[in-house]
């Protein structure tokens, strides 16, 4: 079953009703979307309706006869109203009046959206039978699983997108530390009192690792009335958008992709097979509108409402459409919370590959494209250095699986879900952060890989530098006490005074005596090198033994010689010219910026993308692309907002935070262990 695809049929089918509403449209001269609509042949007809500014629902179907307004229970004035029609001719006769309208921008049959995945297989065991704690070598599954051609699993495998040891699955090898970081962030995030509207297919509310998992509506009782007056008669846990009721399950051949959505971002833990969902504490709130092989674009626009007046703080949107929607895109560009959307499953670039919502440029739209264990960006995954903004796990995925079973599924479906949970996480400790303040710290907080440059942010999330970078921090001496720092030239009020403990409990620095740390002393360019060095051995690094002594003005029995000569070797350190390296010169602010953010690329096995437009100082300066990157990486920050001023020499404290904050986007990054 191909991702796009159902029983082996690509699902681009057009019901006649929906063919009918094109051809009027058509034959009006209005704006048409590409995407088509789903509904019985004779009605209703729905159509989506966007206006150049908000209009009040009432008052557009009270215009129009025949027109019901849907899709407005939370939101009476919107850019985008849903009208629904029983008859022809007042289709036909409200379709002329709109289009007449100066203030109608775009009117558009009902598109359909399908999910993106491809589902692998489905364990046999009933996870019902116990605790979960079950293992599942000898099931159906390891029988009759093939992951490609030649690749089959002797059992499933745990779910590395959250811890990788670079375990092979199959015939085909892993990466270790290929995954979201779930371990560092644990012990400061579980995603509580955060809300996960899952808008898709169904969800299994009732299974074993998902049941604690499930929204409750706070207002609503089962009493077969509207208890709190939102619209809906007792949504408890959410709405089924496809049916119009509060039946969020209706079965295993129905509900899967929702379900195995569900359980990446939430999933109770079960060690003995190693799963376990991003977010734990947060709560999913089950929105269906997909009923079999796709659903309606106004069910998903009516779902997005409804997450968004009933507390969600993320919608999941692991579907998509190769027909491009205004209304759609009007309101995800409304809504006030963060939208996570799936690129796709066509191997192919989104610049000119059509896919939506993935394709919409919006600040509060994160877009993700699938990586695979390896570190490599997933076959069947849609790309895009403009569209796409990161990569997470998604292929051969572990997640939950309708009548408490478990299940492997491979798409930018599995792989959106890991990015929401990591939002969850962040959502927990910044909850006034905007939707585009999380989606930019998303962005920039990746792990660079070469193997992902074809996103627009060039790496892979990883949920502690999230964290980190919306003000949650993340360590690389989580449990070093600076207060029993012995330099009394680092005051107890210094901001250098963590990062000097921390160094030296890493072994990289030392005092120039048993009761100073020589704070003031500006640093060498020599000295800088072996901090370099010590930093990158710390990191596991084993840089190679030079060749050749490059700088003549290096003595030999310098004790900083080794580490300048492989630093420059592999590019960290450069001389000021082939054969000069000026050991003893005092090291600049823009040299050690330079320094740091070479060794960061060199560990990240990517390259780190520059942020912001720069410092007004640093225009021309020969350093100011690694400036940039530094500072991008939040290693080193200007000495006011617009000036960096980098000629001025560098104290040794001042060196010990922006090294410390180096070993923090490591730890950050999966390529060095917390202390």
């Amino acid at each position: 079953m191909r991702v796009s695809r159902i029983g082996g049929v690509r699902l681009t089918r057009t019901p006649r009703s929906a063919v009918l509403l094109l051809v009027l449209l058509l034959a009006l001269g209005g704006p048409v979307g590409t995407a088509t609509a789903v509904g019985p042949d004779d009605g209703p007809h729905r159509v989506l309706v966007t206006y150049a500014a908000p209009v009040s629902a009432a008052s557009e179907a009270a215009a129009l006869p025949g027109a019901r307004a849907v899709a407005a229970a939370h939101v009476d004035r919107s850019a985008v109203q849903v009208l629904e029609f029983d008859r022809t001719h007042d289709l036909q006769y409200s379709l002329r009046v709109l289009r007449d309208r100066a203030d109608v921008v775009s009117i558009e049959a009902d598109p359909l959206l399908l999910p993106t995945w491809e589902l692998h297989g489905t364990s046999d065991l009933d996870l019902r039978a116990g605790d979960g704690e079950v293992s599942l070598a000898g099931s159906a599954l390891t029988a009759d699983l093939e992951l490609d051609s030649t690749d089959a699993v002797a059992e499933m495998p745990p779910s590395w997108g959250v811890a990788n040891d670079g375990s092979a699955i199959g015939r085909a090898p892993g990466r270790a530390g290929i995954d979201i970081g779930l371990r560092a962030a644990q012990p400061l995030a579980d995603g509580r009192d955060v809300v996960v509207a899952v808008i898709d297919s169904g969800v299994d509310i009732d299974h074993p690792l998902l049941r604690d998992r499930i929204w409750t509506n706070p207002g609503e009782r089962a009493d077969g009335q509207d208890t709190d007056g939102n619209g809906f008669v007792d949504d408890l846990h959410g709405w089924n958008f496809a049916h119009d009721n509060n039946v969020l399950y209706d079965g295993p051949d129905y509900d899967g992709h929702g379900t195995h959505v569900a359980g990446i971002i939430a999933g109770r833990a079960v060690p003995s097979i190693g799963f376990e969902g991003v977010a734990p504490a947060a709560r999913i709130m089950p929105l269906k509108f997909i009923h079999g092989p796709e659903g309606r674009g106004s069910d998903a626009v009516a779902a997005i409402r409804y997450a968004i007046a009933n507390g969600a703080d993320v919608i999941n949107a692991s579907w998509g459409s190769p027909g491009a929607s205004t209304a759609l895109r009007t309101v995800i560009a409304e809504s006030p919370i963060p939208i996570v959307a799936a690129a796709g499953n066509d191997s192919s670039c989104l610049d000119t590959h059509a896919w939506y919502p993935a394709r919409y440029d919006l600040d509060n739209l994160l877009t993700v494209g699938s990586v695979s264990h390896d570190g490599t960006l997933s076959s069947f995954s849609n790309h895009s250095q403009r569209h796409v903004k990161v990569a997470a796990p998604g292929r051969w995925i572990v997640s939950t699986w309708p009548e408490a079973r478990l299940s492997l599924a491979s798409g930018t479906s599995m792989a959106a879900p890991f990015a929401t949970g990591v939002v969850a996480l962040a959502l927990q400790h910044h909850p006034d952060r905007t939707a585009a303040e999380v989606v930019d710290a998303v962005a920039q907080s990746v792990r660079p890989l070469d193997t992902l440059s074809a996103t627009a942010a060039g790496g892979l999330v990883r949920a502690p530098a999230v964290l980190d970078h919306l003000g949650t921090r993340v360590s690389a001496c989580p449990d070093v006490d600076p207060d029993a720092l012995a330099f009394a030239d680092v005051s107890a009020t210094s901001p250098h005074r963590a990062p000097v403990a921390c160094l030296l409990d890493r072994g990289i620095t030392n005092g120039v005596s048993a009761s100073a740390f020589g704070s003031s002393r500006d640093l060498t360019r020599a000295q800088i090198a072996s901090l370099m060095a010590r930093g990158l051995e710390e990191a596991g690094v084993r840089l190679p033994a030079p060749r050749r002594s490059s700088f003549s003005d290096v003595p030999l029995d310098s004790t900083h010689r080794a580490a300048i000569e492989a630093l420059a070797a592999v590019g960290i350190v450069q001389g000021v010219t082939p054969t000069s390296y000026e050991p003893q010169a005092v090291t600049t602010r823009a040299e050690l910026a330079a320094v740091v953010a070479r060794a960061a690329e060199y560990l990240a096995d990517g390259e780190v993308r520059a942020v912001g437009p720069g410092f007004v100082d640093t225009a021309g300066v020969a350093d100011e692309v690694w400036i940039d990157k530094a500072a991008g990486l939040r290693i080193v920050q200007g000495r006011t907002e617009e000036r960096f001023e980098p000629s001025v020499p560098v104290r040794r404290d001042q060196a010990a935070s922006m090294i410390a904050r180096l070993l923090d986007r490591w730890v950050q990054h999966g390529v060095l262990d917390v202390s």
